[in-house]
């Protein structure tokens, strides 16, 4: 193999390949219909080690068919990193909220824990819902009269808890009997998809389809020992060491998110097209998605998608900015994904009933196994990059504790 790297241009290389006739020879004997493409494949992982290369996409080929007894020449474009100023991390500080349960929250991890145990019976005798009760419930939703498909459900449990994440759906519901419908309002969200319904009322009209009541048990010593610890006291103290570990991990994940939307904002530098593009893909697919699920129609979800479509692709190229980050990150600090972790992940992609050899056989002629690999690789990356900064803990006020804690 013979080759020339053009490397002028900063998130892209082009190489010019020349297989000899022996090679092509070899390649149609043994790729069959698939040689031209399995050739090149060859030759470039060839030139990747050797050059020490890291592509960023599936390389993109052209040239001729191949003809046996002749030598055959390609070019190979390799979308690729581009010099990302990545500081020592070291010197970076991320500031964490000492963590801590709030009585809310206890109240909350120990409802969860009694209503896995609790006795649930629809409710047939008509009578109205009330605060305890499991609704299951349609939502239509609109804005001026305007239908908003993306707040529509189908079936929906609701515990009716006022203090709950439903509560204006619980408070329409509670006085219902099952069959009724009634009317409400929220407000939508900051975080919602579709930015010009921010901030607005939308119109609920909820029919209740069905009606649970719930007794929870006692968490007591007999309950304890029912669920297999030997006191009450026991059970606390694993409850509470779960719940603080979650809470730990919540603040070490929004933390990160944040040193690395930080490091972003400071860090300019150009995307591969073929990222870029793969991350809009992926963003529209997911809105479509979410979209069908909730019963729009296709030409809506198009006007819909072209609506939205200036703050989506704003979205996806910072999740694209954010990925080529992590891999400059873990390309310069040489990390690696374990195979087992790899495994680990086509085995829960296949599912129960799939077969994960036969899936990654697939996904290595396709090229999605790297972009599989690429994932993990930025998990690692991101791993890497929090577990390098100095972490403050601070009290409510933000001024640090005296005693550092690990998060």
């Amino acid at each position: 193999m013979q080759y020339v790297l053009d490397k002028s241009m900063p998130t892209e290389v082009r190489v010019k390949i020349r297989a000899d006739a022996a090679e092509v020879d070899e390649a149609i004997r043994d790729y069959k219909e698939n040689a031209r493409v399995l050739l090149a494949d060859k030759l470039v992982a060839q030139l990747l080690e050797r050059e020490k290369i890291n592509p960023v996409s599936r390389p993109m080929y052209e040239g001729d068919e191949l003809k046996p007894g002749q030598s055959y020449e390609f070019t190979a474009r390799l979308a690729v990193l581009p010099l990302i100023n990545l500081p020592d991390y070291a010197s970076l500080e991320v500031r964490l909220p000492e963590p801590g349960l709030e009585p809310e929250e206890l109240r909350g991890v120990f409802l969860s824990l009694l209503r896995h145990f609790a006795d649930v019976r629809e409710v047939t005798d008509g009578r109205k819902a009330t605060a305890g009760d499991i609704a299951v419930v349609d939502i239509e939703a609109a804005a001026d009269g305007v239908d908003v498909p993306e707040m529509h459900a189908h079936d929906l449990r609701v515990h009716l808890d006022e203090k709950g994440r439903l509560k204006d759906v619980s408070v329409v519901v509670m006085g219902l009997s099952t069959g009724e419908t009634g009317n409400g309002t929220i407000v939508c969200p900051d975080d919602f998809p579709r930015e010009s319904l921010r901030g607005k009322r939308i119109s609920l009209k909820i029919t209740l389809n069905k009606l649970f009541s719930e007794q929870l048990p006692t968490l007591d010593a007999e309950f304890a020992k029912k669920i297999g610890f030997d006191t009450l006291d026991a059970l606390e103290k694993k409850v509470l060491s779960d719940a603080m570990g979650n809470k730990i991990a919540a603040i070490k994940t929004m933390a990160g998110e944040k040193l690395l939307n930080d490091l972003l904002d400071k860090t300019d530098f150009p995307l591969p097209e073929p990222v870029r593009a793969l991350f809009i893909r992926n963003e529209f697919l997911e809105a479509r998605d979410i979209m069908l699920r909730a019963g729009m129609q296709r030409e809506q979800i198009t006007a819909r998608l072209q609506e939205q479509r200036t703050a989506m692709e704003a979205q996806a190229e910072r999740h694209a900015r954010a990925h080529c980050y992590l891999l400059a990150l873990a390309f310069r600090e040489n990390l690696q994904v374990p195979e087992k972790e790899l495994e680990k992940a086509i085995a829960q992609m296949a599912g129960k009933n799939g077969n994960p050899a036969e899936l990654r056989k697939n996904m290595e002629k396709n090229g999605t196994l790297s972009d599989v690999q690429e994932r993990l690789l930025t998990v690692r990356a991101m791993e890497f990059l929090y577990s390098h900064v100095h972490k403050v803990v601070v009290d409510r006020n933000g001024n640090p504790v005296e005693a550092p804690q690990k998060a």
